[in-house]
């Protein structure tokens, strides 16, 4: 059994303070044994109870750290080869009835900072820095389970997630001998769901810290990238047994607003549009035509841009309702019925004088395909590859501020320049990268894997994370050994001690740190 952050501060009662905790970028259980009573109030743990608390867990998390190093010098010649997340067999249910099967060296290049998947890079790989004050970036892969279609046709499920932090491919190949094998992609992110993760369950590790930066007047974007048919409509929009971000966030803004904000209320309004083909158009006024116009002081403004303000949850998804009518959709070479444009939903905080007090983006992103998924046409080649340049332009941006160049090349697309101010500042920023189970999209969902890849290992280190960590590099079995011995001290709380409803929207803290 393998416990994640917010199950080690459930056993504790801290489970409140978990999207505190993330935003400075303690995101391992592992992470733990690096604190110190310094760091308690950056983490907003203040009462002598919860210090109290967070103490032995840190206390425990440093006695496993030891116990472990331990055994690794007296055991270096017991033969053990080490903990692997995953077997290394697997049964391919549609190919032969024995296969070879081979794990790809991207488990091993996948930490590694530059690794380019066999590509020359055009410039050095980036320093590992540590900059104060730098944004925060973290990549989420979310898998979604097989369709009734996919299963009607026999697909086969090639995706296991054997923890929360890694996520394993399981690519059919052939040799040139015709034998046939399994070629095995490892990778690895800040937080992966699985078929069986919720809407619910998506928001409060992804967007829920997002939303607490904004109401503490920051800057915040949520991405939904992936391939076409992957499930990035659905974690947005979702349904209405099953809401997406959006209506959980607007939710746990109200929520919020309705009791710290009595005496100088905050008012809430939403703009949304598109990007489709390069061009802006407002999906709020009948697609009208809008223009991103830059100032004297760099800050890039939408001319024309309608925005609605909305009093409730029910509100917000009619003006969504609104919006997603008009779209722009068409037949892509994998969906019949496919979004070729970029959606972005903004949100922002007002005061009595319309001066801005936070704003939060959502962007569905158009669908990444290959170039020879797109149909024939010439509207639908020029539709695919102006998305995937701006999906290049946008991990470009990143790269560039990674590396901290003196140009950012923002208006490479019409969507880097929109969400500018998202990449500096004080902002946060988190993409969710969705992917497709079956065999057949297989190549794509590599894809998918590595662009996301490649955007976490440029990220800059922000906050607590490149700070005074000690060290923190800890192997998977470290982890399981400090996961199996929290499990103990879970098992051991009573049941009347731990709250019923983790998953349910926390009141949002209003001093966590931005």
């Amino acid at each position: 059994m393998s416990l994640s952050l917010y199950e080690c501060l459930r056993a504790v009662g801290l489970q409140r303070h978990y999207a505190r905790f993330t935003s400075v970028g303690i995101c391992r259980a592992a992470h733990l044994s690096a604190l110190t009573m310094e760091d308690y109030p950056i983490l907003g743990i203040c009462c002598m109870e919860d210090r109290t608390q967070l103490f032995n867990l840190v206390q425990m998390v440093k006695t496993l750290d030891l116990e472990y190093e331990n055994s690794e010098e007296y055991g270096a010649d017991s033969g053990d080869e080490g903990y692997t997340a995953a077997d290394s067999s697997f049964s391919y249910v549609g190919g032969e009835d024995q296969e070879d099967v081979y794990n790809d060296e991207n488990e091993r290049g996948a930490a590694e900072t530059g690794y380019n998947y066999g590509l020359p890079l055009s410039s050095p790989p980036a320093p590992n820095k540590t900059r104060p004050g730098a944004q925060q970036i973290s990549v989420c892969v979310r898998k979604r389970p097989l369709t009734r279609t996919e299963c009607r046709r026999g697909e086969t499920d090639v995706l296991t997630t054997p923890s929360e932090e890694c996520v394993i491919i399981h690519e059919s190949k052939e040799a040139v001998d015709l034998t046939q094998y399994i070629l095995k992609h490892r990778f690895y992110f800040d937080q992966v769901f699985g078929e069986e993760s919720s809407n619910e369950e998506v928001y409060q590790r992804t967007a829920y810290p997002l939303v607490q930066h904004m109401l503490n007047g920051g800057k915040a974007t949520c991405f939904a990238y992936g391939q076409t048919g992957a499930g990035k409509t659905h974690t947005m929009l979702g349904s209405p047994v099953r809401p997406g971000l959006y209506a959980l966030a607007v939710r746990d803004i109200f929520a919020h607003l309705s009791t710290t904000h009595m005496n100088s209320p905050l008012l809430v309004y939403v703009s949304f549009f598109e990007i489709y083909c390069g061009q802006l158009y407002d999906l709020l006024d009948h697609r009208k035509r809008l223009f991103a116009r830059e100032d004297g002081l760099k800050v890039v403004h939408i001319v024309g841009l309608r925005d609605v303000r909305v009093d409730s949850v029910s509100s917000l998804m009619e003006v969504i309702s609104q919006g997603t009518e008009v779209r722009t959709q068409g037949v892509s070479g994998v969906n019949p019925l496919s979004s070729r444009s970029h959606a972005l939903l903004q949100i922002q905080l007002r005061d009595a004088n319309q001066q801005i007090a936070g704003r939060m983006w959502f962007v569905d992103l158009a669908g990444s395909e290959r170039a020879s998924d797109t149909k024939e046409d010439r509207q639908s080649r020029m539709e695919g590859a102006e998305i995937n340049q701006s999906l290049l332009a946008l991990k470009e941006c990143i790269r560039s501020l990674d590396q901290e160049q003196s140009h950012t090349p923002f208006r490479q697309s019409k969507l880097t320049q929109v969400l500018k101010d998202s990449f500096v500042g004080d902002s946060m920023t988190c993409m969710i990268a969705n992917i497709s189970p079956g065999h057949l999209a297989t190549e794509n969902t590599l894809n998918t894997l590595r662009y996301a890849d490649r955007v976490k290992e440029l990220k800059g280190q922000g906050g607590l994370r490149g700070g005074r960590r000690g060290k923190t590099n800890h192997s998977p079995k470290q982890t399981l050994t400090v996961a199996a011995s929290l499990t103990a001290l879970w098992m051991s709380h009573p049941v009347s001690e731990l709250q019923q409803n983790d998953l349910s929207p926390q009141p949002v803290d209003n001093q966590t740190a931005s």
